[in-house]
Parts: structure tokens; sequence; C-alpha cells
């Protein structure tokens, strides 16, 4: 019984902890990019056109008109990933395989090909 009450009063002292929590400073107070062009830990004013830190990339984004196109194909290999030369995974030849690049509103177009000898594959990506 004592667990069905504590449950609302820890959502309620988050709540309240949350609202006592100063809001994050973006940098929105600096109006112009810094030298070269890049955002900074603390600084991030380097937007293309009407685009800032509070757009909703949901709903609203850039068209860039760019269309960046990749082609991967996994192969069995090998490789020395720590040191010691074994049979792995390669893609376009390397462990680790390529570096994608892309600008935010760019349409990105990735054909994978499975090489493997004797498996399926999938791909997941991280930074996007």
């Amino acid at each position: 019984m004592r667990l069905q009450h504590a449950i609302p009063i820890l959502s309620l002292l988050a709540a309240v902890t949350a609202s006592k929590l100063p809001k994050p400073d973006h940098g929105k107070a600096l109006s112009s990019c810094p030298p070269g062009g890049k955002n900074r830990p603390k600084h991030r004013a380097c937007w293309k056109g009407r685009y800032d830190i509070d757009t909703d990339h949901d709903t609203d984004w850039p068209e860039t008109g760019v269309t960046r196109r990749y082609d991967l194909a996994i192969a069995n290999g090998t490789a020395a990933r720590d040191g010691i030369r074994r049979q792995t995974f390669l893609i376009n030849g390397e462990y680790m395989g390529p570096t994608l690049y892309a600008d935010w509103g760019d349409h990105v177009e990735i054909t994978v090909t499975n090489n493997l000898q004797d498996n399926g594959t999938g791909i997941h990506w991280h930074g996007i």
C-alpha cells in the first residue's frame, strides 16, 4: 500500500525539482558565429538562415538540395583490430568502415551490398 502512494510523491518531487532547475543557456545571447564559423561547447550560434538551437528538427529543417550517396560493400576479411590479425567483417575493405558525412537537410542514399560468405547482416547508425 505504501508503494502505491510513493510513486506519485516521487513524481511530484521530480517535477518540482525540475521546475527549480535553471533553464539551459544555449548561447542565444551571442548573435553571431564565432571566428572559424563553428559551434563550440558554450556557443551554439552557427546555424543556417532562420534556424537556431530551439528549432523543432522533427517538423522544420533546411532543404539543401544536396543528395549524398554512399556504397558500402560488406565482406569477410582480416584485420588487426586489437593488434592481432584475425577474421572479421570489413566494409569497403576497412574495419570500422568509412565515415559518412552529411549536413542537416541533406538527403542521404546508402546502398549496402552483402558479400559475406555465410552470413546475413544488419547495419545500425551512430551520430545521426
